[in-house]
């Protein structure tokens, strides 16, 4: 018993004295210390700006789920983002989302009334939308990495919180809705004069397709964010978008009046986190130190 509290005693005094040694030093921390002080979740509560670009495919009265192989109807995409952080996981995003949607009946071999039918539309589309996202992998993204380290400056004791930054993919979902104002211009023919019956919807389908229309839509979809920097976050999504209308294309009556349209967006996302490197403002800049691979 007495040798065993001996041991205890002498292990103890060891650690103190390692402790000891370890304050008085000079640490120099091998990451990123921000501001000397507890914000090493300083990036987690950044918004960010960013670019978007990718392609849109339209959902309606000439293409449908059963031609989303084709890529004659891929358009190109472009747009702006503002992400605001409400918590590692939980997001709120803006996005402005511009695009010209197009089909054609040329672009199918099937099924044999399109040989009959010589419908074609081109679409200039904005859509303004507000959605939530969910950071699955948020807390481990941005908490991963962090440590306390101490250090002397001007013979003072130091703590800090340091964020080592690490490479990081991490998946999401959202969901949300806002506005699409849409301008369709739809050519509607048949080839066979036995079709001239039709003519009474396609003059309804172009009376009621013309000029500015905007509707409310919901959006949802889901992609994978990549931390390439501290400040620079690289995005891939698949989105889909349900205006409520059938004249997305332009063609209802005409077509399938029975489904509304919708379309989709694929592509990249490249944000820039914003915020001073001053983080908690007491006028002591963040240093950057170095980083990691992961």
């Amino acid at each position: 018993m007495r040798k065993i509290i001996a041991f205890i005693i002498f292990a103890m005094g060891i650690a103190g004295i390692s402790t000891a040694q370890k304050t008085a030093a000079t640490i120099t921390p091998t990451f990123e210390t921000l501001n000397f002080a507890d914000t090493a979740h300083y990036y987690e509560t950044l918004a960010e700006f960013g670019l978007i670009l990718g392609f849109t495919r339209c959902n309606g009265d000439i293409s449908n789920d059963d031609y989303f192989k084709s890529k004659n109807n891929l358009t190109p995409a472009g747009g702006i983002f503002y992400r605001q952080p409400l918590s590692p996981n939980f997001a709120l995003r803006g996005n402005l989302l511009v695009s010209q949607l197009k089909d054609d009946d040329r672009f199918y071999n099937s099924p044999e009334w399109r040989s009959v039918r010589n419908f074609s539309f081109e679409t200039f589309l904005t859509a303004v939308t507000l959605r939530a996202e969910w950071d699955i992998l948020g807390k481990w993204r941005f908490r991963r990495s962090i440590d306390t380290t101490i250090y002397t400056l001007d013979k003072h004791t130091q703590y800090a919180l340091v964020n080592g930054f690490k490479r990081t993919i991490s998946p999401y979902i959202f969901i949300g809705g806002g506005g699409v104002a849409s301008s369709a211009k739809a050519k509607m023919s048949f080839y066979e004069s036995g079709a001239g019956q039709r003519q009474v919807e396609i003059q309804e389908d172009l009376k009621n397709a013309k000029g500015l229309i905007i509707n409310p839509t919901v959006s949802f979809g889901g992609g994978l964010h990549l931390d390439i920097t501290p400040r620079l976050v690289l995005g891939a999504e698949l989105e889909a978008n349900l205006p409520f209308t059938d004249y997305l294309d332009g063609i209802s009556l005409a077509g399938n009046p029975d489904k509304r349209d919708w379309f989709w967006f694929g592509g990249l996302t490249l944000g820039f986190r914003l915020g001073s490197n001053d983080g908690d403002r007491d006028g002591i800049q963040y240093i950057t130190l170095g980083t990691t691979g992961g």
